[in-house]
Parts: C-alpha cells; sequence; structure tokens
C-alpha cells in the first residue's frame, strides 16, 4: 500500500465468461487510512462478443521472369499452350493443406499432396494480379477467419501460378487459443 497521498497498480485475474453478452464490471477498493470509504465503488459496462478478428498473414511473390528481355518473354508464352495466361499474369490459390505420407510404392503425389477445401474462411488478396517487367516481387495478403474458441491448429496451403506455370508455394499453420 502507497502513503497517501499514492498510487498503486493492483492486477486482477479476470476471465472472459464463455456466454457473450452484456457485463458490468466492478471493483471495490480500500485502504485502512480512508478518510471516506463510501466512494470506493467503481463500474464499467462491457460487451462480451465473439472476435471479429482475422489473422493476416503478408507473403512475397517472386517474379520468375524479371530482367528477362521481351522477348525471352514472349518465347516462353509462345512455346506453351496457347491458352495459357501471359507470362505476367499471376493467379493465387489456396488450400487446407494435409500431407498424406507414405513410402515406396504406395507414396502417390496426388493423395500426399491432395487439396482441400479450406477448414474456415480463407483468401489471398489480391488473388490475381500482374507483374510488371522490371517488378522483382509482390506482397500478398493471406486472410483467414479462424474461430476464436480452442481447438487445434489447421494449415492453408498458399499457392501461385505464373504464366499458368507453377511458381511455388507455402504452408502457413494458424493456432487457435488452447492449441
Amino acid at each position: 500500500m502507497p502513503v497517501w497521498p499514492g498510487v498503486a497498480v493492483v492486477h486482477a485475474p479476470r476471465k472472459t465468461p464463455a456466454t457473450r453478452g452484456h457485463y458490468c464490471i466492478e471493483v471495490e477498493l480500500s485502504h485502512p487510512q480512508d478518510g471516506n470509504p463510501a466512494n470506493n465503488l467503481g463500474w464499467n459496462n462491457t460487451q462480451g462478443k465473439a472476435a471479429a478478428s482475422e489473422v493476416q498473414m503478408p507473403i512475397r511473390i517472386f517474379n520468375r521472369a524479371v530482367g528477362e528481355p521481351s522477348t525471352a518473354r514472349a518465347v516462353h508464352a509462345s512455346a506453351g499452350d496457347r491458352r495459357a495466361p501471359p507470362w505476367n499474369i499471376v493467379e493465387m490459390a489456396v488450400d487446407s493443406y494435409v500431407f498424406n505420407d507414405a513410402f515406396g510404392k504406395d507414396a502417390d503425389p496426388d493423395l500426399m499432396f491432395e487439396p482441400r477445401p479450406p477448414v474456415w474462411s480463407a483468401r489471398v488478396e489480391p488473388s490475381v494480379f500482374h507483374f510488371s517487367a522490371d517488378e522483382t516481387y509482390r506482397d500478398v495478403l493471406l486472410i483467414v477467419a479462424a474461430p476464436d474458441l480452442p481447438g487445434p491448429a489447421e494449415r492453408f496451403n498458399v499457392s501461385a501460378r505464373q504464366g499458368g506455370a507453377p511458381l511455388g508455394g507455402v504452408t502457413v499453420t494458424v493456432t487457435r487459443p488452447g492449441a
């Protein structure tokens, strides 16, 4: 206790109730030298709501054609399928990645890396963009709406294609409280 007149910081454990709604938080302070103990009750009204925040993770995408002369980019585009997108279009995708491990003759890449829809709402912004000729990289944002309840972590695989060809990808693990 501080000597009067003084200030003290007090920490008290508090747990958010599982039931959402209106709550009144009351605090009562006392001090043996308090001349007016009738004014030591304070309160604050608060609303308990489900979390509405999203997990946001920046991801850097590198331009594999940076520094190549425009004629080389034209050759890359014409060498493949004529319906393939231009060299500078990047398309992003996200799924809930699950690795199904297997060995030897049981190792089937289609099953081992089988994509599945995102377990939670997930998107990449922007999902499609154009690299300029001298642009080295672009940052995109993975946005996942993870539940605020305790539970297991989930994996999200973000993959990119440039000019219709695989460019690469990254797996992001999103954890929840208590995981």
